[in-house]
């Protein structure tokens, strides 16, 4: 079996949305999501003052409880806010009402709530949080001068293992709560491993004066096999300089001791005071390191918006074989 055919697929769905959007030259690889669903994806909320408490996706479609209710969607409902409010899961309430479209809540429609509970004070009792596996940042949307929104953000792998070929879509809402346009990608770096962030970006057709919202939704992930050929090489020491609105990291990258490498590829994000990505650059690398050579690495992004006051760069390399 092959390489890919040894990969355990892994996938599930969860959206966020936020008002604003974003802009970049270059389009995201677009990959086919696997199939398999076992890793719970989670995108964060990070426009809300108080983030809700991770949902987990369900593994399977669960029956609906003996105690239901019937509730008529009202005008500026979300599923995020009717599940706070009855203290019920989103996954829970996706499931139970089958076809529903959580992008565009028909008012006035009927919405079955499974089991709603309340304490003694008549608030909502929200199910306990299970610590997610991947999440997902909103996009932060700006228009490009070629007349497409650039989304850009960053999926954080909370996981012991690395995970790899991790699948998303952005989508772009309008000023009449209908979908403006999506776009399915994958990140540009192959590996994610834990404890750490990648940077994501997707260029979008759209009218910008029509923009009024974006999400982003975790299709699929794959844990790394064993037999993995990629790896992240180490980082010994970095030097930044801004000018001109162009943020520029000189890198000393350096091989393992105990067997050489071949560069591949370079990740560069900038982020501002609120942790949004606000800058990205992915280079094409191909630069061979014998066991214990260094190499330097020079990588330049503009600064999209605002003020980059940190970033993260990732250098990813291919074993050698001898």
């Amino acid at each position: 079996m092959g390489y890919w055919g040894k990969r355990q697929a892994l996938a599930a769905f969860m959206s966020v949305w936020v008002v604003g959007c974003s802009s970049t030259h270059e389009t995201a690889p677009t990959m086919s999501p696997t199939s398999t669903p076992a890793l719970t994806l989670v995108a964060l909320n990070a426009s809300a003052t108080s983030p809700p408490s991770p949902l987990e996706a369900p593994s399977a479609t669960p029956a609906p409880p003996p105690t239901m209710i019937a509730y008529a969607i009202q005008p500026g409902d979300t599923l995020l806010g009717i599940a706070r409010q009855f203290g019920v899961p989103v996954a829970t309430l996706e499931a139970v009402n089958t076809g529903l479209n959580p992008l565009a809540l028909p008012i006035g429609a009927t919405l079955v709530i499974p089991a709603p509970l309340f304490d003694a004070t008549g608030r909502p009792i929200l199910p306990s949080a299970t610590p997610s596996a991947l999440q997902a940042d909103p996009p932060l949307c700006l228009p490009t001068a070629t007349g497409t929104i650039l989304c850009l953000g960053q999926i954080t792998n909370r996981l012991p293992q690395t995970v790899e070929r991790v699948t998303f879509v952005v989508r772009l809402v309008g000023r009449d709560g209908n979908l403006l346009a999506e776009a399915q990608a994958g990140l540009e770096q192959v590996l994610i491993p834990p404890e750490t962030s990648a940077p994501y970006r997707a260029l979008l057709a759209a009218d910008w004066q029509q923009v009024a919202g974006s999400g982003v939704t975790l299709r699929s992930a794959d844990f790394q096999p064993p037999d993995s050929r990629y790896f992240p090489l180490r980082i010994e020491s970095e030097s930044v300089s801004l000018a001109s609105g162009q943020y520029t990291v000189l890198a000393r990258v350096r091989a393992p001791a105990t067997g050489g490498a071949r560069l591949v590829r370079a990740v560069l994000a900038l982020y501002d005071g609120r942790g949004r990505v606000i800058g990205f650059r992915s280079l094409s690398l191909d630069a061979h390191l014998e066991a214990g050579e260094s190499f330097t690495l020079r990588a330049t992004s503009a600064v999209l918006v605002g003020e980059a006051v940190r970033h993260t760069l990732y250098v990813e390399g291919e074993r050698i074989a001898h």
